[in-house]
């Protein structure tokens, strides 16, 4: 719970607290979008008034039981107010054009496998073989961190999309492993982080310096505003890919 506004602080009596949210006195956006209005609907459906409770000033102060039902809402509503604003100064993508990832690619499949052939020239693959050295006993452990798997703001369904594509495109259906590294952990740790920052450079016009950068600093960004979507289907991926890659030939 927020202590912005403690016992006695005489600027409380000029706050506007209905610009601050009612269960962790965090600052909310001015548009909030129909996201955060529908979760707002959601959480206060579930809570009560709760002011002069000792724990915040704000007489629209609200609790919930258990106090965990309102994380989501606060989550997004921080989201709003920060992170859309870093998206915004820096012309991060508020929508993404998935079907054309397949494309775009294919388009760069030589460079994929050159990668494969020889990837001594990624920053992903040396930070696997610096993981396989302190690791002894493998790197499962530290494959799980989306930091190094992630695809910035391409979120959680624009890595589903790539990953589809890229198995489908270099047939790493039947290839066990690439240089001694497991295929899976090749695809998550270097192809994929690798076709993100190629993405993102094409999208914004950066370098790859800046383009890796990027990918870091809009990893919570697009991991909130493209989650999972269940509408992407594997099959329908890898078809698009063979039907692209027969048109090239």
């Amino acid at each position: 719970m927020s202590e912005l506004f403690g016992p006695g602080d005489g600027a409380s009596q000029s706050v506007d607290w209905s610009s601050l949210c009612p269960y962790c006195d965090g600052e909310l956006p001015e548009h909030p979008s129909t996201v955060l209005k529908e979760l707002r609907t959601a959480v206060d459906a579930r809570s009560q008034l709760h002011p002069n409770s000792g724990l915040s000033l704000n007489p629209l102060h609200r609790r919930t039981t258990p106090v965990t039902v309102s994380l989501s809402y606060c989550e997004r509503h921080d989201f709003e107010t920060t992170t859309l604003r870093v998206a915004e100064k820096s012309h991060w993508p508020a929508d993404i054009d998935f079907n054309s990832l397949p494309r775009r690619l294919v388009e760069h499949c030589a460079s994929f496998e050159e990668l494969i052939e020889d990837p001594s020239s990624s920053d992903f693959y040396l930070d696997v073989l610096r993981s396989l050295e302190r690791f002894s006993s493998g790197i499962a452990g530290d494959l799980a961190s989306f930091e190094k798997t992630g695809t910035g703001y391409y979120g959680y369904a624009g890595k589903a999309v790539i990953l589809w594509s890229l198995t489908e495109m270099l047939d790493l259906d039947i290839i066990d492993s690439i240089h001694s590294i497991p295929t899976p952990v090749f695809l998550e740790r270097v192809l994929i982080p690798e076709a993100a920052v190629l993405l993102i450079q094409e999208d914004l016009g950066l370098t790859r310096e800046q383009a890796l950068a990027t990918k870091e600093k809009s990893l919570s960004y697009g991991s909130i505003l493209f989650p999972e979507d269940d509408t992407i289907n594997p099959r329908d991926v890898r078809r698009i890919v063979r039907n692209l890659q027969v048109a090239d030939f």
